[in-house]
């Protein structure tokens, strides 16, 4: 079993509702990606996307806390909610926040959709504490687990129209956390893998 440090340096994060996040450090910020997973949905997507994002709020502010982020901070949330929905899951992150030592301000949901914090740093965080810059990186300080780039592929691949058939390179990691997630798609994919040291994928051919 992951001992708690393990937990708090992965950076994906299993939530009780069968939802997921994706935490992820760049140069300028922390990103926050939240998934579906294997949450029950309902017949009205706008509500069962709401649910999702509503059922990770407390998980997103518990781990901010036990890794110490602090900066600035972007939730990318499930899209599709109402504006009213978008209302009540910014009311209740307010609420949440407001119990928290750190300061923590809500700058709200930008155009994109993109929800925006900052949290006042007062010590690094539990990631630069106990990691270091990584040779493969290309000096960004840190690469991609397979997970996350699993799921940018999930997403480029639900985003292509009119497609029967892609030619996908992929390192093997990547292709098992990707099998893994489950996902239909009306693509005839043919995999090729490639050797490399950090996770990695590239659609190479498509053919409509």
């Amino acid at each position: 079993m992951e001992t708690e440090l393990e937990k708090c340096l992965n950076e994906f994060v299993h939530v009780d509702s069968g939802a997921s996040l994706v935490i992820e450090k760049t140069e300028a910020m922390w990103v926050i990606d939240v998934n579906s997973g294997h949450f029950s949905a309902t017949s009205d997507k706008p509500e069962t996307v709401f649910r999702v994002n509503q059922s990770v709020l407390s998980e997103i502010i518990r781990q901010l806390r036990l890794r110490q982020i602090s900066g600035f901070i972007v939730i990318d949330f499930i899209g599709g909610m109402t504006e009213t929905q978008h209302g009540k899951i910014e009311a209740e992150m307010e609420k949440l926040v407001q119990k928290e030592l750190m300061t923590t301000q809500i700058a709200g949901f930008s155009k994109s959709g993109l929800m925006q914090l900052t949290r006042k740093k007062k010590e690094v965080s539990l990631l630069e504490q106990v990691t270091e810059t990584c040779p493969s990186c290309g000096g960004t300080g840190h690469v991609k687990t397979a997970i996350s780039v699993a799921y940018e592929l999930e997403r480029e691949l639900s985003a292509l129209k009119d497609v029967e058939q892609a030619v996908i390179i992929v390192t093997e990691a990547v292709l098992d956390q990707f099998l893994e997630l489950e996902t239909a798609f009306n693509i005839q994919v043919d995999w090729e893998i490639a050797d490399e040291p950090v996770p990695f994928y590239q659609i190479r051919r498509i053919f409509s």
